[in-house]
């Protein structure tokens, strides 16, 4: 009989990473610096529809070395797991319904690398059909791109078929001949005529939609940060759509940042006053950054979703820090930037312990402020 085998347990200098989802995988791999090809694999053995191919060119542009070492494994099973602290609730996968479009949520970042966007259109536009059945669609487009696809909203489901949006259709006859058809997702302020037809199927998802129309609400008030957002919402009760796509299954930040004492709120004058202390001792900082990010923001979390209420982190930047969640502020953000729809900005590494809400700013291009 087959083990019911649901996460990794891997060591990185003395500390042990639980590894469940590919953002984990992420996380341990850019603080060990290199992977093993046997813990690649038994990762996507976990999760078939993640391509191992796509994983190693992930891995290689953030400087991770793949290694061919044997390693064992070390699986987590569900019974052993409901055992130990590290046991985490798991972020919903429905996402937030709100204009009759399924939203599928922002759960994984491998899903959302902007750069691949401009090969999958190619696929689409050199087809002659505008729709298919999924078999035939997975004929020219590999899982993670017809995830992204359906992701993304370029197709809809209409009885037994999936049919390519008529915004899409309608940019591709816009395209026609053009020679300058070059680099789309990568220069979209010079292709500001194809950005605005992506634009407007990606907000066709109803966590898009609703995270972009926020951000024009925050920034009208001349409010940009995350920190910004999630007053916006507290005050219009807006708590279940800030639930589904800002917090994370689990809290997220670079641990080994924390340990060696270069998280970004080592040297800040404020964490006093987010952290509720008088102290600015590095050691003391250290203890609370270990305490928030593995007790006080895993009770947090489950308080939060219990109730569906997210003022109990208003006004307290230090539970944000960890709750925020890693895919939303790294590679949506980064997403959102690519395609034209945010002004570019710094994006705040947490797993390299970068991360605060308070100076993580949203700002929509100045086109889209209306």
């Amino acid at each position: 009989m087959t083990d019911y085998r649901h996460a990794i347990e891997a060591q990185c200098q003395g500390y042990t990473y639980i590894i469940r989802e590919p953002e984990d995988l992420l996380d341990y791999a850019l603080q060990a610096r290199e992977v093993s090809s046997d813990l690649l694999q038994a990762f996507c053995q976990l999760h078939p529809e993640t391509s191992q191919l796509y994983l190693r060119s992930v891995l290689n542009e953030r400087g991770v070395k793949l290694v061919s070492r044997s390693e064992v494994v070390h699986y987590i099973t569900k019974e052993a797991n409901e055992l130990t602290s590290s046991n985490l609730s798991t972020f919903s996968k429905s996402g937030f319904k709100g204009n009759g479009y399924i939203s599928t949520g922002f759960k994984n970042p491998i899903l959302m690398n902007a750069s691949d966007i401009l090969e999958i259109l190619e696929k689409l536009r050199k087809r002659e059909e505008t729709s298919w059945t999924e078999s035939h669609l997975l004929t020219f487009l590999n899982k993670k791109e017809f995830n992204q696809l359906r992701l993304l909203g370029f197709v809809t489901q209409r009885d037994d078929k999936l049919k390519l949006d008529q915004g899409i259709i309608e940019m591709f006859k816009a395209i026609g001949c053009d020679k300058s058809y070059v680099g789309l997702v990568k220069d979209f302020k010079t292709k500001q005529k194809y950005r605005n037809y992506i634009i407007n199927v990606i907000r066709q998802n109803a966590n898009f939609s609703f995270l972009i129309d926020l951000i024009g609400i925050a920034n009208k008030r001349g409010m940009k940060s995350a920190e910004n957002l999630l007053d916006i919402c507290c005050d219009k009760d807006w708590h279940e759509p800030f639930i589904n796509i800002f917090l994370t299954g689990r809290p997220s930040n670079g641990i080994l940042p924390i340990y060696k004492g270069t998280d970004i709120c080592f040297k800040c004058a404020l964490v006093p006053h987010c952290f509720g202390c008088s102290s600015k001792n590095p050691d003391e900082i250290k203890e609370q950054l270990l305490y928030f990010r593995n007790t006080a923001s895993i009770e947090y979390l489950d308080l939060i979703k219990r109730n569906k209420n997210i003022e109990f982190i208003k006004g307290k930047p230090a539970y944000q820090k960890f709750l925020f969640s890693y895919s939303l502020v790294v590679i949506i953000k980064g997403f959102l930037c690519n395609v034209g729809v945010l002004k570019k900005n710094k994006i705040m590494r947490k797993d390299h312990g970068k991360y605060c809400p308070k100076i993580d700013y949203w700002r929509l291009e100045d086109d889209l402020l209306v």
